[in-house]
């Protein structure tokens, strides 16, 4: 089943509208698949995203730029349209590495929300935390000991311990949380780049991810909780410094390094936008792919509300009219093919 929408520049379309900065980023980045140069790649993704958002329709955004897996100050008012301030935080290629050296994984993503939701880090750049899509809801305790939560995120899903993932990025600082949960019987699921995918897998019930755990990027964390949010998930953090200078630094600026952050404290309010493109294949969505006419791309998109609203969508930019995509594009989109269910 086939539906065509519109997309226009009206504040009620703000999730497509997203989808157009991120599939640009996405065709952007393509480019450079394979040629083993990550910096020229993740500049060319970065700079096309931010033309991209020069043209939606957003007045005062206040745009999060993510510098080396480290969440800055770095701010953009930017906006065409009049509306209320907003705040987007940008990845404008995740697993830069793996789109450098020709293989799956790699997306473009992007978070919107109100002015000031998105909880500030500096100066800490990683954040400890747990996640689990909406079936496990209520089951994690960041202050209980790691083997509980697995004990009672399996038991709210129905499985055995045995039969858990859990999605932890593979750095020095994790290896005891991968020993954790390796001796306490569950399965490991390692990843070096793609905080924000595993994040989105972790709210996708039946694929592969039930949980996340250990220490990650604060801007991959936040991006992740805010998609998590919309899909009704759930994820608690703590900073987690990770050199003397970022814990002086914290200490100077009186952060309670014990407090726990919940989901609404990470990102808050409930009109929250999340929009990625697959860049090169991956088991959440297609990479770019081109043709003699132009290009196909293939995203995701979510937005909060009464009822949660996930969308994937399938464009077919035609070379000729790739500048219409800032500028009131037809998107079509098509009924989902991988059969996604939120959870």
């Amino acid at each position: 089943m086939t539906y065509a929408y519109e997309a226009t520049t009206r504040i009620n379309h703000l999730g497509l509208e997203l989808v157009k900065v991120t599939e640009m980023a996405a065709l952007e980045a393509s480019r450079w698949f394979g040629k083993g140069n990550a910096e020229a790649a993740y500049q060319a993704a970065t700079e096309e995203m931010l033309r991209s958002l020069e043209k939606l329709a957003i007045e005062n955004m206040v745009v999060l730029t993510p510098e080396n897996n480290s969440y800055l100050n770095n701010t953009r008012k930017i906006g065409v349209a009049s509306s209320a301030e907003k705040e987007l935080i940008i990845q404008p290629l995740e697993n830069v590495e793996a789109l450098a050296k020709g293989m799956p994984n790699a997306i473009s993503v992007a978070a919107l929300a109100g002015k000031n939701s998105f909880f500030s880090t500096n100066p800490v750049q990683h954040i400890e935390r747990i996640a689990v899509g909406a079936t496990a809801k209520g089951a994690i305790n960041l202050n209980a000991p790691l083997a509980t939560n697995l004990n009672k995120v399996a038991e709210k899903l129905g499985k055995d311990i045995s039969a858990l993932n859990v999605a932890i990025l593979n750095k020095h600082f994790n290896q005891t949380t991968i020993e954790t949960v390796r001796t306490q019987g569950a399965r490991v699921i390692l990843f070096d780049e793609g905080e924000i995918k595993f994040g989105l897998l972790a709210g996708l019930r039946g694929h592969g991810v039930d949980m996340l755990a250990g220490i990650a990027s604060s801007t991959g964390t936040l991006i992740s909780a805010c998609a998590l949010k919309a899909m009704g998930g759930e994820m608690l953090g703590r900073l987690a410094p990770q050199n003397p200078i970022e814990y002086t630094r914290a200490l100077d600026a009186n952060i309670d390094l014990e407090s726990i952050l919940d989901i609404d404290t990470l990102v808050k309010g409930q009109e929250l936008y999340f929009a990625a493109t697959g860049i090169t294949d991956s088991v959440l969505l297609a990479g770019v792919k081109y043709r003699g006419s132009g290009a196909f791309t293939h995203s995701l998109m979510l937005n909060s509300g009464a009822d949660v609203n996930l969308k994937h969508i399938k464009t077919e930019h035609s070379w000729n009219k790739l500048w219409q995509l800032v500028s009131g594009n037809k998107i079509r989109e098509i009924e989902d093919p991988f059969g996604f269910i939120i959870g």
